[in-house]
């Protein structure tokens, strides 16, 4: 019988091991944490072999196969150890396409990605397309995978982290969002985060479609570097393409074999800002190359919600406008929430990745009428910004911030909760955080 390790024992990793048992394999797992931060675990998999703790090599012994989750870095000592000792290591990803390797539409990038995922998922149930969508958005692709049926589309959602330990993953649609700086607290420069996205392309052909974003200079580099063999497309908000989707004249429009048509016009939508039309021509790139209707493209834009935590009304309250944008955690993602806001109050701050916050000046002085720094980078970016200190204010306190926007702000304002940092310092992820200022909002009066 073969031997199988999993290594992290988060939510995916839970759902591999899952999967390996009813793949036949027996099963070692092991977490970095003590045992107590997974109660009933071994309850639930009484023939699951667990280490806790520190990783010992004793873990590998007769292992045939390693299970990275997707937090997990690929070059901890035990998975370097592995590869050495020619032992197969793959994502949870993998193992998921694996199991069901038909109709994948996979989204990468730096930001929009879950917006998008999201977006083609809702645009394939209107049509009456079987679908499941999973991977970074929430759901662990191992656990949703075993639900897949025969012509089911799976609609996934994949991190670079994911991304970095695929060996036979090949979408049938895979989609490049966008690229800008990220997670520089785990890639030793650009180069390698961005390789780790183009990973996405690798196993593709000429029969399968790539997804590019026209109007993202690091996405369109890139793809002179890495050229991919599949059948490309393109989108964007700012240049009509001679192939693919785009924006003029107040609407979406698509554009293919020299003939274009007007897919669904602006304004319908209730998604708001510039970066959430981008990731509208996205989904709908993704829709034409399946051929659905644009009548049902048209009916899962106007009905689409959109996600918490990301550009999400909170409530309006004597003329000012609150705004929950915690997911972003990239620069990228600050400058295209905001772009379309003026007299913004801006909360940021958070644990620092790496990132360059100079970058956001422009932004800061044309839409930004005061500054709330929070968090541990708070003292970082105030020193790499250029903006003026006098409408600078830094608080330890998250209550209190909110509170201070409140204070400071004026009926036409709008209080916005747009971090580029993680959330790891105050809280365990960004939801927790979005949540909070949800809660401390509409505490207000």
């Amino acid at each position: 019988m073969s031997k199988a390790l999993v290594i992290g024992l988060a939510k995916s990793g839970v759902a591999s091991i899952q999967i390996l048992l009813k793949k036949g394999y027996r099963v070692r797992a092991a977490d970095i944490k003590e045992e107590r931060s997974f109660p009933g675990l071994r309850k639930e998999f009484a023939d699951v072999e667990f280490f806790f703790g520190p990783h010992e090599e004793d873990c590998l012994s007769g292992a045939d196969l390693l299970v990275i989750s997707p937090g997990v870095p690929s070059d901890l000592p035990l998975i370097v150890k592995a590869r050495q000792q020619k032992i197969k290591v793959i994502s949870e990803v993998e193992l998921a396409y694996e199991h069901y390797s038909r109709h994948w539409v996979c989204v990468t990038g730096t930001d929009g990605k879950s917006t998008t995922t999201s977006l083609i998922g809702a645009i394939l149930k209107q049509a009456g397309v079987p679908v499941i969508v999973a991977g970074n958005i929430g759901e662990p692709l191992t656990e949703e995978i075993l639900k897949a049926g025969e012509g089911t589309y799976v609609v996934a959602e994949l991190s670079s982290f994911q991304l970095e330990n695929i060996v036979q993953l090949r979408p049938e649609i895979g989609i490049l969002v966008n690229i800008a700086r990220d997670h520089l607290d785990r890639y030793k420069d650009m180069e390698e985060y961005i390789r780790a996205k183009f990973n996405l392309f690798r196993n593709q052909q000429e029969s399968d479609h790539s997804v590019f974003n026209s109007g993202n200079a690091l996405s369109m580099e890139w793809l002179k570097r890495i050229p991919v063999s599949s059948d490309t497309y393109f989108f964007s908000l700012a240049r009509e393409n001679s192939r693919g989707a785009f924006f003029k004249e107040g609407a979406f429009w698509w554009k293919e074999d020299g003939k274009e048509e007007r897919v669904l016009p602006d304004g319908i939508q209730k998604i708001q800002g510039i970066h959430n039309k981008e990731n509208i021509l996205a989904a709908i790139t993704a829709a034409k190359i399946l051929k659905i209707k644009n009548k049902k493209i048209e009916r899962a834009v106007r009905d689409f919600k959109g996600l918490p935590h990301r550009m999400e009304f909170v409530r309006e309250l004597k003329g000012r406008s609150f705004y929950n944008d915690s997911k972003a955690t990239t620069t990228s993602a600050v400058k295209m929430s905001i772009a379309g806001f003026s007299n913004v109050i801006l909360l940021m701050g958070g644990r620092d990745k790496g990132l360059d916050y100079s970058e956001l000046n422009e932004t800061l002085n044309r839409n930004v009428k005061y500054l709330i720094l929070i968090g541990e980078a708070k003292e970082k970016i105030r020193s790499m910004i250029r903006y003026d200190q006098e409408r600078i204010y830094l608080i330890d306190d998250f209550k209190k911030a909110v509170e201070k926007s409140y204070e400071i702000s004026r009926p036409g304002d709008h209080i916005i909760l747009s971090p580029a940092c993680t959330s790891y310092d105050m809280f365990r992820n960004f939801e927790e955080r979005g949540e909070r200022f949800r809660k401390e909002v509409l505490a207000l009066s």
